[in-house]
């Protein structure tokens, strides 16, 4: 008999692949993210947050800018390879050293932090690095590609845990994860903390 066909994979979706690597946290590594500044203006303001983790670990901070037209890995970066953050004690992000300001356009733009027990890769991943500060930009134009032969157990986002070195009990895929969200405004609107 004729196999019924199968239904095609939908295309990428970079807000559904955020989502995948928020969603395959682990539920005993609490992650928290307080955002001092939830509503910055274009070109005037920088991002201000700062981090928790119930267990010692490696930061890894995931952005998607208002237009979902492109996804970020933006720390670590070439500026700041210091990811580590120790248990229960607040790392402020982003340092001073990254000199960041917000580019617009004007929006929703979404993150996902992750607080990973290992180094994580994410050179499947084809990452770019982009401009004078050096954060890793995801290639869209072949995510959907790089979706379909991925087959790690991590989502994809997530990177793999890279435990080149370590002992085979000292190397653990787990990682916690907190998601927010900061809105981007016109230059000239008022900056309104919620």
């Amino acid at each position: 008999p004729p196999h019924p066909p199968t239904a095609p994979e939908p295309p990428f979706d970079p807000m559904r692949a955020l989502d995948a690597v928020f969603n395959g946290r682990s539920p005993t590594h609490d992650v928290s993210v307080t955002v001092q500044t939830p509503r910055i203006r274009i070109s005037k303001d920088s991002p201000r947050f700062s981090v928790s983790s119930s267990r010692a670990g490696h930061v890894y901070l995931l952005y998607l800018p208002p237009e979902r037209t492109e996804l970020w890995l933006l720390f670590p970066n070439s500026v700041d390879r210091n990811n580590r953050i120790s248990a229960g004690a607040p790392l402020q992000l982003p340092r001073p050293s990254w000199t960041t300001q917000s580019q617009g356009p004007a929006g929703m733009g979404h993150f996902v932090l992750m607080v990973s027990d290992s180094p994580r890769d994410f050179g499947r991943l084809e990452l770019r690095n982009v401009g004078s500060r050096g954060f890793g930009q995801f290639p869209m134009d072949r995510a959907d590609q790089l979706s379909k032969r991925h087959g790690g157990s991590a989502p994809l986002l997530a990177g793999e845990p890279d435990c080149r070195g370590a002992a085979d009990a000292a190397c653990s895929p787990a990682y916690g994860a907190a998601r927010f969200s900061i809105e981007e405004v016109a230059d000239g609107s008022p900056t309104v903390v919620k």
